[in-house]
């Protein structure tokens, strides 16, 4: 679609913040989700990297499959904390993830999830976004990363004065 009076299309991606895309909306922009990174995806982008020689040799560890498949498991489909630049940047991941679990609102598991009234931070809950059928890519809702996040965020529920 044209925005504000240019001919030239615009391909246009960004976070899921709406205050990045609404005046595009409201131009008549088409708003499609982009779903994060699936395993299989970051095992292929990790093993060409490091096969190609893109990965420090200090850190090539953090590129074996299995290391990949654990950090998917922690932090979902977010690329940057599954092929990360540094030790550092594993570290501070987990810290930011350990310390947004303990500092979140657990009332959230309350309230149904596909009313977005859940933790807005990425290392609870990433966005889920369909790629089949007539509505593919047209919406998305967002989900626990995995299990033990939930099982974690349970736990302080149970302390949570309500």
């Amino acid at each position: 679609p044209y925005f504000k009076g240019s001919i030239m299309p615009i391909f246009f991606t960004a976070s899921p913040n709406e205050s990045r895309y609404k005046e595009f909306v409201k131009s008549g922009a088409a708003k499609l989700y982009m779903p994060t990174y699936e395993r299989n995806e970051l095992l292929g982008i990790g093993a060409y990297l490091l096969k190609n020689g893109f990965v420090p040799e200090d850190i090539a560890h953090l590129y074996s499959a299995e290391s990949i498949r654990e950090r998917f498991e922690q932090f979902g489909g977010i690329i940057r904390h599954v092929l990360p630049i540094s030790e550092f940047a594993v570290r501070n991941a987990e810290e930011k993830q350990h310390s947004d679990i303990n500092n979140s609102d657990c009332r959230c598991l309350l309230l149904d999830i596909k009313r977005k009234e859940v933790p807005e931070s990425h290392f609870i809950t990433q966005y889920y976004v369909p790629t089949e059928g007539k509505d593919a890519f047209l919406e998305q809702y967002p989900d626990f990363i995995n299990s033990d996040i939930l099982s974690r965020m349970k736990k302080r529920l149970a302390v949570v004065a309500l």
